[in-house]
């Protein structure tokens, strides 16, 4: 019975601290997607901004500056950042999307995305070509050996 009783106090006590530490904890206001979208500023000079930096990329890209596409991936990551990333926020980001498109610049940047996501493909083709190439005369075991030491 003292057992029991001491079980129900402890309970109690519990229960008490638990209510009142949720109570001082306030609940965080969530933004809405048009306080979200507001704090990244105009979608048209987004687009402008990114723009400018795409086509850095773009002369690079051109100019057979990236080897491999690891080094285009890095550095396009990298050009992209900005305005332009998703935040993670959904519908935040489908709208953001979505304003961006009435641009008047908007053509310009997806017609420089598709040529940048074309390239990015001539690329990984091109290094599917030169492993196979290279491990051909390996053999299956070869292949697997590279594959292996390339994960390493």
């Amino acid at each position: 019975m003292k057992n029991i009783f001491i079980l129900l106090a402890s309970v109690a006590i519990a229960g008490c601290s638990l209510s009142e530490a949720e109570e001082t904890v306030a609940p965080i206001p969530e933004k809405t997607v048009e306080e979200i979208n507001a704090e990244r500023g105009d979608p048209c000079d987004c687009i402008d901004e990114s723009l400018l930096a795409i086509d850095v990329f773009f002369d690079q890209m051109n100019a057979g500056a990236f080897k491999t596409s690891i080094e285009f991936n890095a550095e396009f990551s990298l050009t992209m950042q900005g305005c332009m990333q998703p935040l993670g926020h959904g519908p935040a980001d489908v709208a953001w999307n979505s304003s961006m498109t009435e641009c008047e610049s908007f053509s310009v940047i997806r017609e420089m995305m598709i040529m940048i996501q074309n390239s990015a493909e001539k690329l990984k083709v091109s290094e599917q070509e030169d492993f196979v190439s290279s491990t051909s005369d390996e053999g299956a075991n070869g292949v697997l050996d590279r594959l292996q030491k390339g994960a390493n």
